[in-house]
């Protein structure tokens, strides 16, 4: 039988992939959602940025929630607030509706960027707790991963409906938050009252203030290239690859967000330092190399670069975690997950709300030299932070215990 402790952790693990699953499901339909409800290019950027609106309120005003109401109660409101954000889709019927239905799914991740990772961190077992930071870091790339492939591969192959893909989106979502039910609460002593918790507040240990800036600009700088892939993929897939497949989008979208979950178990003998500096430099070259390859049409290198890029972004981001979270304590986690998520929720954020605020032509050649900045100086700036910042880090496996 498994342990009640055991129990939550797994379903702790797989309320989060659920959770980003359904987010990441739309995104290789976007192709769909354009031709069937006339989108625009700028329409395309503003789900992007809908999707990130979702998720920053969220992480600014309820971020202390599950310290207060419990871990357990607030991945429940995540994925129930997911799943009618499933149904919602099956009833869209002009682009705004599509707009409103990323918000709420950004809503949801929001609330699980939080809870279900503190969640995941309090029910790890005793002795391996490393393995908490690796699946609380990889679980969103897992649950991108899926959602958009099985998404992908139910429209073409099966030639199921949209509607129907969400339906069962829907229902599988449902039997997560009743799997959910039955885990176990880790906070046992709630602190604060209801309205204070709700006060919007970023809580950041003065102790780990450094640590954290440090974690925002490799999660802003991995996550700000991401966006990219969040939003054009389907344009990717269309304009580069001439192709309206919508398995074609998906390879697009996976090939860099879908590999960031493999990333999280390349670090596992390094130290932190040591392994966010050298996956972070890593990145930024192979974000160069892959917009080079995709301005030069030569496809299978721009996928090879994409699939290293990915993994580059999950052991940065899985460095960065580490680094951050080591010296916090339960209490402390939550407030911190969210002022991390928030920052890199508003890296990618940001570009796409200029993008489709003022109508800029988009094309894949300017988004390319925008973006491949974007990387370079953000890889910079890590590189430099962690010489200043960090002091000679103890081993991957210490630091967590």
């Amino acid at each position: 039988m498994i342990q009640k402790d055991t129990y939550t952790f797994i379903v702790a693990t797989l309320s989060l992939v659920a959770i980003f699953a359904i987010s990441s499901a739309p995104v290789p339909m976007l192709g769909l959602f354009q031709q069937t409800f006339h989108m625009t290019g700028a329409d395309l950027a503003m789900t992007a940025v809908c999707y990130f609106l979702g998720c920053i309120p969220a992480l600014l005003f309820c971020s202390r929630l599950p310290n207060r109401l419990g871990r357990k109660p607030v991945v429940v409101l995540a994925l129930t607030i997911g799943a009618i954000s499933s149904l919602a889709v099956i009833f869209a019927t002009a682009p705004l509706h599509i707009m409103l239905t990323r918000v709420g799914q950004g809503f949801a991740c929001g609330l699980a960027s939080g809870s279900a990772m503190a969640w995941i961190f309090d029910s790890a077992p005793a002795h391996n707790r490393s393995i908490s930071a690796m699946l609380a870091a990889s679980g969103p790339g897992i649950g991108f991963l899926f959602g958009a492939l099985a998404a992908a591969i139910a429209y073409e192959l099966f030639a199921i409906s949209y509607e129907h893909i969400f339906t069962g989106l829907f229902v599988g979502l449902v039997t997560v938050l009743v799997l959910s039910l039955f885990g176990k609460e880790t906070v046992t002593h709630p602190s604060g009252t209801l309205w204070q918790t709700l006060t919007p507040k970023l809580e950041i240990p003065q102790r780990l203030k450094k640590e954290y800036l440090l974690a925002v600009a490799a999660y802003a700088g991995t996550w700000g290239v991401g966006g990219f892939f969040q939003a054009y993929s389907a344009q990717i897939a269309s304009d580069a690859l001439h192709s309206a497949n919508m398995l074609t989008a998906a390879f697009v979208f996976l090939s860099f967000i879908g590999t960031n979950a493999l990333g999280s178990f390349c670090i596992k003998r390094l130290q932190p330092k040591e392994a966010l500096n050298s996956f972070i430099f890593l990145f930024g070259c192979c974000v160069c190399l892959m917009f080079f390859f995709l301005h030069n049409e030569n496809f299978v290198l721009f996928f090879i670069f994409c699939v290293f890029s990915g993994i580059s972004v999950g052991a940065s981001c899985s460095a960065a975690l580490c680094i951050v979270t080591q010296n916090a304590q339960s209490q402390e986690r939550t407030g911190l997950l969210a002022a991390v998520y928030l920052a890199a929720y508003l890296g990618p954020g940001l570009p796409n709300l200029i993008i489709g605020q003022l109508k800029l032509p988009v094309t894949i050649d300017g988004m390319s030299w925008f973006y491949g900045a974007w990387a370079i100086v953000f890889t910079v700036i890590v590189l430099i932070g962690s010489r200043l910042v960090l002091t000679p880090a103890v081993s991957h496996e210490e630091h967590i215990r």
